[in-house]
């Protein structure tokens, strides 16, 4: 229930949206770092998409803590955008 409050559009959104360029993945972990780098990084090397519950299992921390750090992560990258 809560890796839904990582999806605020539809599958059909979805399809509209580009691909980022993988220079605009390097460019935005160059942001990041810490603890940030290290899930977003893991996240990005998986083959298909993963929740938060399998984060945060994998990370051995609440799901709450993996949403969180997803949160303040987009800020932090947002700001910078």
């Amino acid at each position: 229930a809560h890796d839904a409050l990582l999806c605020t559009f539809s599958s059909e959104e979805e399809d509209d949206l580009p691909e980022p360029c993988p220079w605009e993945i390097e460019e935005a972990l160059q942001v990041i770092d810490g603890r940030k780098l290290e899930v977003c990084s893991w996240i990005l090397q998986q083959e298909l998409p993963v929740t938060t519950l399998e984060t945060a299992r994998h990370f051995k921390v609440s799901q709450r803590q993996v949403c969180r750090l997803l949160h303040h992560t987009l800020v932090q990258l947002s700001e910078v955008a």
